[in-house]
């Protein structure tokens, strides 16, 4: 087992570091990106990011993604 990983009932559970372009795509509502996530996490899986994917996430936001983005 590498780092990031732990047995859970027999299985191998990880932490996925998502990429800039999967959040983006969850953002967006990309047709698969949601349900590809879900599975990951009912499989038990954790979820990541980090402070590198949320500036890259904030830098590429369109105009109108901003708007919608502000209370």
């Amino acid at each position: 087992m590498g780092p990031g990983s732990t047995p859970y009932r027999g299985r191998v559970l990880s932490v996925y570091l998502l990429d800039t372009t999967v959040l983006i795509g969850y953002l967006r509502g990309t047709a698969d990106v949601a349900p590809a996530l879900l599975q990951l996490l009912a499989e038990g899986h954790s979820l990541a990011t980090s402070c590198v994917n949320l500036a890259e996430v904030e830098r590429g936001l369109r105009p109108r993604e901003r708007k919608r983005g502000r209370p």
